[in-house]
């Protein structure tokens, strides 16, 4: 067994108050500031996610009670074929701006509470902190089954540095041993005269090209800090499928952008791959609906990993982690930090004292009229 100890874990921070929260940010913030590699001590962006309990691991919904296996298509691709293509049958009626393809769909079902390969997080700090105390600031105070629920919560909020993932997964197309094979996979819907020579000179573009494929930095964008290493996998696909008859002499040519290219292979194909050899995608996208739009919403999306007993077994057994899980990955805890909130009633009475509604996250009529009754503390 090669696999001997967990995971390094990502830096934990406390805070008992909305002050503490928004300090622990601004020393993160810093930290990712003032970083060496920052070469402009340029400010990053941040994503946010909420969890009601500081223990669940940073897992999608689909991976949770999911074994697949094998190099082709698997349980995995069955199972969320199944939710698309449902859920695109009995709802499209419902959704405001029709997704354009089955990623777009995806995105649309994961703010429903649908299993997907996606993780949402959102680009405010409020939301996460309205979605981490979500129980306390529900209308419905006398419910008995919300005070057992209380009872039993430890929220916190994960903050995550998408374009220091990117990085990451940028790094994962060339570094050594396993950049070549991902990319001679991912290269086999070429043409075969094409594939002779592609996998290494890709290769060797994406490893001397970093700052016209991806961006100078390793912790910030030193250009267009707003946008730069952040993806929209659905128009990276557009742009594929209208070129599609002639991609791969763009890409000889670089015309097309090989890291696109490879993105869309793995993250919208599906290609397995093994956790180790591919971290998570950081992506926006198109708001789909006025839910997505108030809530800031943003994703990582997970590849199509590979099951592997053995090393599944043995974590589950020593450690009680999933290897899968985005905090377990190497190499991952350098771009998460987790702030645990201590006294998340105490926060909840701030948020509501500063005009904080559940209106907020869901701005839907029966969130209005549910706050309009709500009974204070």
């Amino acid at each position: 067994m090669s696999v001997a100890k967990p995971p390094k874990p990502p830096q934990v921070l406390t805070a008992r108050s909305i002050g503490e929260v928004h300090e622990s940010v601004e020393i993160i913030s810093q930290y990712f500031k003032n970083n060496p590699n920052n070469s402009k001590n340029i400010r990053p962006i941040l994503w946010y996610r909420a969890q009601e309990k500081y223990t669940w691991q940073l897992i999608p919904t689909l991976f949770r009670d999911t074994k697949y296996a094998g190099n082709g298509y698997t349980q995995l691709h069955l199972r969320e074929d199944y939710r698309i293509q449902g859920f695109e049958a009995r709802a499209r009626h419902l959704v405001e701006d029709k997704p354009a393809n089955r990623f777009a769909w995806q995105e649309v079902m994961q703010h429903h509470r649908h299993k997907t390969r996606l993780l949402d997080w959102t680009e405010s700090l409020d939301i996460s902190l309205a979605f981490a105390l979500e129980a306390f600031l529900d209308p419905n105070n006398n419910s008995k089954d919300l005070e057992i629920r209380r009872k039993g919560l430890t929220p916190c909020i994960w903050v995550l540095n998408p374009y220091l993932l990117n990085s990451k997964v940028y790094r994962s197309f060339y570094k050594k041993p396993y950049g070549i094979e991902l990319i001679k996979r991912a290269i086999q819907d070429l043409p075969p005269i094409t594939r002779i020579n592609a996998t290494r000179t890709l290769k060797r573009k994406l490893e001397s090209g970093k700052s016209r494929f991806f961006g100078n930095n390793n912790i910030a964008p030193e250009y267009d800090p707003r946008m730069a290493g952040l993806y929209n996998l659905s128009a990276i696909d557009d742009w594929r499928q209208a070129n599609q008859n002639r991609i791969h002499f763009m890409l000889m040519q670089e015309e097309f952008n090989p890291l696109f290219y490879l993105l869309a292979r793995y993250y919208l194909d599906g290609i397995p791959v093994k956790v180790e050899d591919l971290p998570p995608l950081a992506v926006v996208h198109p708001y789909h609906s006025s839910r997505i739009r108030q809530q800031k919403g943003a994703f990582t999306v997970f590849p199509h990993y590979m099951w592997r007993d053995d090393v599944e077994e043995f974590y589950k057994n020593s450690f009680n982690i999933n290897s899968l899980a985005m905090d377990k990955q190497p190499g991952i805890e350098q771009a998460i930090y987790q702030i645990r909130i201590a006294d998340p009633e105490c926060m909840a009475i701030e948020l509501l004292t500063s005009g904080k509604r559940i209106s907020d996250i869901y701005p839907e009529l029966d969130s209005y009229a549910k706050d309009l009754e709500y009974q204070v503390y």
